[in-house]
């Protein structure tokens, strides 16, 4: 998989931003008129047991990305100008045995004045205690029709520029390869808050670091919880993500065959959270996509399988390396029998044809007649696609196939991003 792209917040990281100012799980809680997901795992990550925890920093930011990269523990660190002395204090933790709520207790002694904050959500927030939670981001936005599959960097952050709100990311392709993932928002009003905190449930290995400036400018850099500097080990984090949303009873890491079993589940929500789980381990050598590809059994878990490897990888039209997915699928679809598994042949198809700009695969599948079970079983996925792909709903229009839920108003609707009314 290609190399992701790691911010790292260093005291001159701080000071560049200061200057360059000038949702699938299982249970819900009502806000307002919105159901909004909750996330059993982060709502489990402040019990969870850690062991050999040793982590040391230089500064406030240095520490709360070395504690993350250590444990798996996801948190939002929000900071303002106020704090910036925090950047000169050093942190320095030991334990053999903890839990999450220990070592952020710590983290609260060190930066006097922090406290930690769980929203009704799940996700965690780091954040001085002079500054309430319900006071941060508070700035109400409408979402004026429920939206599938955004890319979070381009289709959310950088829509809040109207608010003095602004992402602390750049564009490149490695960078939007990280942080353009999918983000489900359903139609109602929400806090900005609120909206940061959905976009984490979308990622487990995604979070944010809020920083308030002067003249009430905020700057707000998504980051991954892991550094990704150095191979590493399956971390608690993981592990307990595993457990929460596809198998309580693992005691450590899956194996390959359980893996690949996730990754072509019949179910889902499974199958996403399996790519999620891939997400927080890239570095892994038991993370291999060529791997993971050799030792599947059927063409249906090799193709669910491969199609989970490109959407992890490869969110950008910006250019696309020729992974080992891609040669796989293009050859499946010359040599395979697809007759049983037709609305996956027609998925293949598509996510071939955003990151090759090929349309001879949409032309071979747009005539698939597709059931309402084969339908449902890839739509998410083939939302996702013509979400990001211009070329990709271009060329369906022109084919105008004959798949229930793609007509020409809902893929022409899937190009706007423009969902926001900002009062």
């Amino acid at each position: 998989m290609a190399r992701r792209f790691q911010a790292h917040l260093t005291h001159n990281t701080f000071k560049v931003l200061l200057s360059a100012s000038l949702l699938i799980f299982t249970s819900t809680y009502l806000s307002g008129e919105n159901v909004v997901s909750q996330s059993k795992w982060d709502k489990g990550l402040l019990q969870l047991e850690l062991k050999d925890v040793h982590v040391r920093a230089n500064s406030i930011n240095e520490a709360w990305q070395r504690m993350a990269d250590k444990t798996g523990i996801r948190t939002i660190l929000y900071v303002s100008y106020e704090q910036q002395p925090l950047q000169k204090v050093k942190f320095s933790f030991d334990s053999e045995k903890c839990t999450a709520e220990e070592l952020l207790k710590a983290f609260e002694q060190t930066y006097s004045g922090y406290i930690h904050t769980q929203d009704k959500i799940g996700v965690i927030w780091l954040h001085p205690q002079n500054v309430a939670y319900g006071t941060i981001l508070t700035n109400q936005v409408v979402i004026n029709r429920d939206a599938l599959s955004l890319p979070m960097a381009t289709g959310i952050l950088d829509q809040f520029r109207v608010l003095n709100i602004y992402p602390g990311c750049d564009r490149g392709t490695a960078s939007l390869n990280t942080f353009d993932y999918p983000v489900d928002l359903q139609a109602g009003v929400y806090s900005i808050r609120d909206i940061l905190n959905i976009c984490c449930l979308a990622n487990p290995d995604r979070t944010f670091y809020v920083h308030f400036g002067h003249h009430g400018i905020f700057i707000i850099t998504p980051l991954t919880v892991l550094l990704y500097n150095a191979t590493h080990p399956v971390t608690l984090g993981a592990l307990s993500y595993w457990q929460s949303e596809i198998d309580n009873s693992m005691q450590k890491g899956p194996t390959e065959d359980q893996l690949i079993a996730a990754l072509s589940s019949k179910d889902a929500r499974i199958r996403f959270a399996a790519r999620n789980y891939v997400d927080m381990n890239l570095y892994l050598t038991a993370m291999s996509t060529d791997r993971l590809l050799s030792k599947t059994n059927s063409i249906e878990q090799l193709m669910w399988v491969a199609v989970g490897s490109i959407s992890i990888s490869t969110r950008t039209d910006l250019g696309v390396n020729h992974l080992p997915a891609i040669d796989r699928m293009e050859k499946a679809l010359k040599e395979s029998d697809w007759s049983k598994i037709l609305g996956l042949k027609v998925l293949v198809a598509v996510e071939l044809a955003r990151v090759e700009k090929d349309s001879s695969y949409l032309k071979q599948v747009a005539d698939i007649p597709l059931s309402q079970a084969e339908n449902e079983n890839v739509k998410p996925d083939i939302i996702r696609n013509l979400r990001y792909s211009e070329f990709v709903r271009t060329n369906l229009l022109s084919l105008n196939p004959s798949w229930n839920g793609f007509s020409k108003p809902e893929n022409e609707a899937l190009g706007s991003t423009n969902i926001f009314i900002f009062p």
